[in-house]
């Protein structure tokens, strides 16, 4: 690795492992150790993507506000809050698929409000994933989803990760949208 990649310690604390050094792992929750964290290459195909509040985010009745602390103990997450608008709810960024290739969204999610967050990967990967921030619980839907996995972690934080299969299309979107029950279909709602 050329960058800095994150690991657990033995208290279930997330830290960023230094470039080109092993990562050592350890379960968050159990905190058994795991051994050495091996992981393949990938490539982040989204511009920004730990930075919501970057122009990069198409923010669409939302308030987005970043410096807010992070599973790791930073503060590089983004609290994003459903305006009074009664409409749709998401923060989304376009890029375009290559047909066949799989691609795996992930995001780290905690509730400030909202219960339910639909992942997304529009109609072109077509795979969707909501998440409900109190249980863990989660239902999946769209063009085959694979993989789809909820990770609890330390202070109510969730690792949320879908794949799917791109087309080819243009136009896809990633995006993370409020949803007001446990469904993969777009929920319309006045927020608060």
């Amino acid at each position: 690795r050329t960058s800095a990649a994150p690991c657990h310690d033995a208290a279930g604390v997330m830290q960023m492992a230094p470039a080109n050094q092993p990562r050592f792992d350890h379960d968050p929750v159990t905190r058994a150790p795991l051994g050495l964290l091996i992981e393949g290459a990938a490539t982040n195909l989204l511009l920004h993507s730990q930075d919501f509040p970057q122009t990069s985010w198409v923010k669409s009745n939302v308030g987005v506000v970043g410096g807010q602390a992070a599973p790791d103990g930073s503060a590089t997450a983004a609290k994003v809050t459903p305006d009074t608008a009664s409409s749709l709810h998401r923060i989304s960024q376009g890029w375009t698929p290559t047909a066949g290739q799989k691609y795996t969204q992930s995001v780290w999610l905690k509730s400030a409000g909202v219960r339910w967050v639909c992942v997304n990967m529009d109609a072109n990967a077509g795979a969707r994933l909501t998440v409900d921030l109190q249980t863990g619980a989660f239902v999946t839907g769209g063009a085959a989803p694979e993989n789809a996995s909820v990770v609890a972690y330390p202070n109510g934080w969730y690792r949320v990760a879908v794949t799917g299969t791109g087309t080819g299309a243009t136009g896809n979107d990633t995006w993370f949208q409020a949803n007001t029950a446990m469904t993969v279909a777009d929920t319309v709602f006045a927020g608060n």
